[in-house]
C-alpha cells in the first residue's frame, strides 16, 4: 500500500461545522485543504495540485454539481464526488452525465467509505494522468 498522506484533497462546503469535521477526520491520512465556497475553492485549485475534490451539492452561490461542471474545464484529470443529504434523482443523472461525478455520497458520511472513496479516487486521477502523458 502507498503512502495516503500523498493523497491531497478539496473539501468544498459552506458549513464550518462539516469542513472542521472533514478536516478532523481525514487530516492525518491525507492532505486535506478545505473551502467554504466555490470561490475559494477555484483558488486552492488553481494554486495546489488536487487529486479528489469534493463538493456538497448544496451551497448559496453555486451548486455542486455546477461547480464541478466548471471544473472541468481547467481540472479535468481531478476524480469528483459529490457530497449532499439531498438524494434527488434528476441530480445524481446531472453529476453522472454533465459533471463526471467519480462517486457520489450521503451526508452524514461513512467515515470508512468516504476514506476508501478517496483512495479509489486517487487511482482514478494516476490512471488518467498516465493515460494522458502517453497521448
Amino acid at each position: 500500500m502507498f503512502q495516503t498522506k500523498i493523497i491531497s484533497v478539496l473539501y468544498v462546503d459552506d458549513e464550518r461545522h462539516n469542513l472542521q469535521s472533514f478536516n478532523s477526520s481525514f487530516r492525518r491520512i491525507f492532505n486535506v485543504f478545505t473551502a467554504v465556497s466555490a470561490e475559494e475553492a477555484e483558488v486552492i485549485l488553481f494554486e495546489n495540485e488536487i487529486h479528489v475534490l469534493i463538493v456538497d451539492q448544496r451551497m448559496p452561490s453555486k451548486t455542486g454539481i455546477k461547480f464541478l461542471t466548471e471544473s472541468l474545464k481547467n481540472y479535468p484529470d481531478v476524480s469528483r464526488i459529490l457530497l449532499t443529504t439531498y438524494g434527488e434523482r434528476q441530480d445524481l443523472i446531472e453529476a453522472i452525465n454533465i459533471a463526471e461525478v467519480f462517486r457520489f455520497i450521503e451526508k452524514p458520511w461513512d467515515g470508512e467509505k468516504l476514506e476508501r472513496f478517496i483512495i479509489e479516487g486517487y487511482a482514478f486521477y494516476k490512471r488518467n494522468n498516465i493515460r494522458l502523458a502517453s497521448i
